[in-house]
């Protein structure tokens, strides 16, 4: 579910939308990017041209009006890496690790992470006009209104009918679709009501699919919110009422007013719901995993700030004073433009922010004696550009005893997906050789979890087996001397897509009988991580059966009465409670053939005429 949502004002061109895909139409006039929250946000030079927008995990996509594609940000993947040629391209998206660009000719382009299948569009790749991606599962709308699902996560087929589809979104674990009739399809993974559509389900003009919530925009201007709502990521700020375009990224939301504005609401950690000054002018809009963009309209002469630099205390200092004040140098080569600030500030390597939008190049944060402290400063223009400085970091001083190191290198790593029984793991230790540190964890559900484990001498703690969602923990570290230093707090998704299907069920039974009669039959498979499991059992003759939920391994029976001669194929297939489905097995199962001979004809239109006559002749001859 990440976090891309794309749309246009005006328009029924709307890119990806972590989101929503729409066929296209008129692009918009060419444009420049304004981009904000926890990513790169300098957009490469030149900011201009730009017609369409898309924003993944910690990277960027702009599109040109030349059909060629400008990518930015962290290219740990590929994910800036946009294949050549790098032209007629008329639609871009993206995902967690993946990038994909639609092209004029109808076929998609896709690059970034390959293991998850999402660079693997099926043959024939062509005839397609919008595209969507969410974690390692892919969506393609076709020109005839079906939709094509590719990828390795496991989301179920597209529900039937597979028509009249004319937009397209895909979040975390499950996927939306718009119909032409206004209502809005759901299927996948649904552990927070993601694919709870509202009543009434009619009127929708556009979706978009986050990490585990869900936006549909009314044809009357006002936004419908359902699913995760932890950091408010459904609560639509008042009035809910002209909007032209929605977006959704992993834990916020953006909302395009007809006027040119932004409403954002949701998860605000790293800035990403501060829409820069000023909030006006935008045509597109696009959320990624913890930054959003804006299109504007027009030419932008503007040049962004000044790289943030100087800082003091100086780079990697030690011996800080406890209360000496944060001081940089700022600025911006346009004469007229202002500058404000946003100071990022703390004891973790990925400090929050703890100041926004001040005009001083001055911030006094209250610290501790022997502690270390990192910090980087974002520099702001009026225009809505912005320049981020580097991580810089100072340790305090302190007495004769050190504290402990703060915890770090967590794994999982911070916002991240796991399977359902991690094991959690950091970095400790002390800076005073002959010390001892023990560690108290601390972990659950809630953004304050509670304490799990105290006093303990190791770095890894076993959660057990947990549900899917999202989990916080953080860890404590305690020297002997009694001193201490808090770690910052962690989070990760429990992803039930990491995990295995059930292996391919056994069948067993009657492989010949006669009709109108019960025949049990025997079906088992296990599941690599012991979930429970459902059987569906296709009978051959148009009707089937899903059993209850089993124990992994458990047989069950199940009985089927076929009331038609013939030859039959029964198929069964075994499913997890995350819906990873087994491949089907089959076994072949054959009830007599017609009676024209050696029964006489007469004696068959006879038992035909007669159903219930005759059960002694019936049964002598097998009928």
């Amino acid at each position: 579910m990440v976090f891309i949502a794309t749309s246009f004002s005006g328009a029924v061109s709307v890119i990806e939308n972590k989101y929503e895909q729409r066929p296209l139409g008129p692009l918009p006039a060419p444009g420049y990017i304004v981009s904000w929250g926890e990513a790169n946000n300098l957009v490469p030079e030149p900011n201009s041209g730009f017609t369409a927008i898309a924003a993944g995990e910690g990277f960027s996509l702009g599109l040109k009006a030349t059909g060629s594609i400008v990518a930015w940000g962290d290219n740990g993947f590929g994910t800036c890496d946009v294949p050549s040629p790098n032209s007629g391209f008329i639609a871009v998206a993206a995902t967690y690790q993946n990038g994909f660009g639609l092209k004029a000719t109808g076929s998609i382009v896709a690059w970034g992470r390959i293991d998850f299948g999402a660079c693997d569009v099926p043959s024939p790749n062509s005839g397609f006009i919008a595209v969507a991606a969410g974690y390692g599962h892919c969506l393609g709308l076709k020109a005839n209104g079906s939709i094509v699902e590719w990828g390795m996560m496991a989301i179920p087929p597209v529900p039937e009918p597979n028509s009249g589809f004319t937009a397209i979104a895909a979040g975390m674990q499950y996927c939306l679709g718009l119909k032409a009739n206004g209502s809005i399809v759901a299927w996948g993974q649904n552990g927070s009501g993601e694919c709870d559509v509202p009543s009434p389900n009619s009127g929708f003009t556009a979706i978009a699919a986050g990490g585990a919530h869900s936006l549909g925009l009314k044809a009357d201007g006002s936004i419908v919110a359902w699913g995760y709502n932890y950091s408010g990521d459904c609560k639509v700020p008042s009035p809910n009422s002209g909007f032209s375009a929605v977006a959704a990224g992993d834990g916020h939301s953006l909302g395009l007013k007809a006027d040119g504005s932004i409403v954002a609401w949701g998860d605000n950690s790293y800035g990403q719901c501060s829409v820069p000054a000023p909030n006006s002018g935008f045509i597109a809009i696009a959320a990624g995993f913890r930054h959003s963009l804006g299109l504007k309209a027009g030419a932008s002469n503007n040049n962004p700030p000044y790289t943030p630099s100087n800082p003091s205390p100086a780079d990697s200092a030690t011996g800080v004073g406890i209360h000496a004040a944060l001081s940089w140098t700022g600025g911006d080569p346009d004469a007229g433009d202002t500058v404000t600030y946003d100071v990022y500030f703390g004891t973790s390597s990925y400090p929050p922010l703890v100041s926004h939008n001040q005009s001083g190049t001055i911030y006094s944060p209250v610290k501790s004696s022997g502690t270390g402290y990192f910090w980087k400063i974002v520099a702001w223009d009026n225009h809505g550009a912005s320049r981020t400085g580097p991580l810089w970091d100072f340790t305090t001083t302190g007495g004769g005893n050190h504290p402990p190191y703060t915890p770090s290198n967590p794994s999982p790593a911070n916002n991240t997906m796991t399977s359902h029984n991690p094991v959690l793991s950091w970095t400790g230790g002390d800076p005073d050789a002959n010390d001892t540190v023990t560690y108290d964890v601390y972990f659950g559900t809630s953004s304050l979890p509670p304490l799990v484990s105290h006093n303990q001498s190791g770095t890894t703690y076993g959660t057990g087996t947990i549900s899917p969602g999202i989990y916080y923990w953080k860890i404590v570290a305690w020297d002997n001397h009694g001193s201490s230093t808090t770690g910052p707090i962690w989070n990760f998704r429990s992803t039930p897509g990491l995990d295995q299907p059930p292996n391919t069920p056994t069948i067993t039974g009657e492989t010949n009988g006669t009709i109108r009669t019960s025949y049990s039959y025997t079906i088992q498979a296990t599941d690599p991580e012991q979930d429970n499991i459902k059987y569906d059992i296709k009978w051959g003759d148009n009707t089937t059966t899903t059993t209850g939920w089993n124990e992994s391994g458990k047989q069950v029976v199940v009985s089927h009465t076929w009331d038609t001669k013939g030859t039959y194929t029964v198929k069964v297939r075994a499913w997890d409670v995350y819906s990873r489905f087994s491949d089907w097995a089959t076994l072949t199962v054959t009830m007599p053939c017609s009676y024209t001979n050696p029964i006489p004809q007469f004696l068959e239109l006879l038992f035909q005429r007669f159903p219930h006559a005759f059960p002694t002749l019936r049964q002598l001859l097998g009928y």
